[in-house]
């Protein structure tokens, strides 16, 4: 029934006809509609409470979304099995791939599912794999036969260095059993040259002679094989000692001199002051070196001088051996320490020798801790320079 207020509404309505929003007699907000009886003053109520009117709506409003929600969620399960399996499945086979061929899986193939632009991206990556596969299994077979190789070389180098042994041994047993017979000859031929058995005439002298030059330098070349076959096979021992080092330089100057003066040549010593008087040397191997180098300036000097100049600096001793002769040419310098090496090895060449000498000189410089260098000039002369370990002799050592 309605209350007051509803009744207010009700007769301000011509023909008591009325729907809306009221409050009944109990107080509660109610929707409502009256409807008048014909022939009478009756009239027809009706209420319905309004929290129950619109909880079904809301209700069936809230039924609407969820069929909604979940229509779309159809919608976007689909959509995204639909994407995963035109782009990211791909894309996943794709870098799967991937970090296969970083394993070195290469001869792996993705299979091409699609002709789109991620099929031609598969196809491209695919490609690539295979040309990294036969690069690598070309690198392989290189490397495979790059083992073989450093195997041959090392059974060759192997070889080649028992080869250089043996030979060592031999040269140095058969130069060894060379020198006395050698030694021999020389001094029976001198013996005759002397006239110590009597009188050469006029054709014999002349043979014994040759017989004393040839055996001399003969003798030359085995001491020469002997001493590179030594060093070779390392069984050169060096004596250090004290050694007076103008004294020793006066021994050279009068080795040479001799040769010097039959060539009408100046010979010049200079030994600078710094040069400590006492020097701790292997005399007769620095001297060995000294002389060979400066019979090589007499021997290829036809006219001139040959220095001598020693140097001395912080326990190296510089020993500098300079002539006037006819040098060497630019392209020789590099062979010239060579065994069995001249500028000119012809054997009509003018100036005879074994190519053994300068190959000696390197040999003791190097096994001395030391070195040798040259320079030259073609028609002006040449320099070498050797430099060896000299330290300086200290009191005890001079008193022992």
């Amino acid at each position: 029934m309605f209350n007051q207020a509803g009744l207010s509404q009700l007769r301000a309505q011509p023909d008591m006809a009325w729907s809306g929003i009221t409050t009944n007699l109990a107080g509660q907000s109610v929707l409502a509609a009256t409807s008048p009886v014909a022939e009478t003053n009756w009239l027809i109520v009706t209420e319905v409470q309004e929290a129950e009117a619109f909880g079904v709506s809301r209700t069936a409003l809230l039924l609407l979304i969820a069929i909604m929600a979940g229509f779309y969620a159809v919608i976007l399960f689909v959509m995204t099995r639909q994407l995963s399996r035109y782009i990211f499945q791909p894309l996943t086979t794709l870098a799967a791939g991937a970090a296969r061929v970083g394993r070195g899986e290469l001869s792996q193939v993705i299979p091409i599912v699609r002709s789109d632009e991620l099929g031609s991206v598969t196809d491209a990556f695919n490609q690539m794999t295979t040309r990294l596969h036969q690069r690598d299994q070309q690198l392989a077979a290189e490397a495979h036969q790059r083992e073989n190789l450093i195997a041959e070389l090392q059974i060759a180098t192997e070889a080649a260095a028992e080869s250089s042994r043996l030979k060592s041994e031999f040269l140095s047993t058969m130069s060894h059993e060379l020198r006395t017979p050698l030694n021999a000859i020389i001094g029976f031929s001198g013996i005759l040259l002397e006239g110590m058995a009597g009188q050469l005439d006029p054709i014999t002298r002349p043979m014994v002679s040759s017989i004393y030059n040839s055996s001399k330098h003969l003798l030359e070349l085995i001491n020469n094989i002997l001493d590179v076959s030594k060093i070779e096979a390392g069984r050169v021992q060096f004596v250090y000692a004290p050694t007076p080092v103008r004294a020793m330089v006066d021994d050279w100057t009068t080795q040479i001199s001799v040769l010097a003066t039959d060539k009408q040549l100046a010979l010049k010593t200079v030994v600078e002051p710094q040069v400590p008087p006492v020097l701790k040397l292997d005399k007769a191997r620095v001297t060995q070196i000294a002389i060979n180098l400066l019979g090589n300036a007499v021997k290829f000097t036809d006219a001139g001088t040959i220095v001598l100049h020693l140097q001395w600096d912080d326990g190296l001793l510089f020993l500098r051996v300079t002539d006037t002769g006819i040098g060497i040419p630019s392209h020789a310098l590099g062979f010239i320490f060579d065994e069995f090496r001249q500028v000119n090895s012809t054997s009509n060449r003018k100036y005879e020798g074994t190519g053994l000498g300068l190959a000696v000189v390197r040999k003791l410089c190097n096994a001395m801790g030391g070195s040798v260098a040259v320079r030259s000039t073609v028609g002006e002369g040449i320099e070498f320079i050797v430099t060896l370990p000299a330290p300086i002799v200290s009191e005890a050592e001079l008193v022992s």
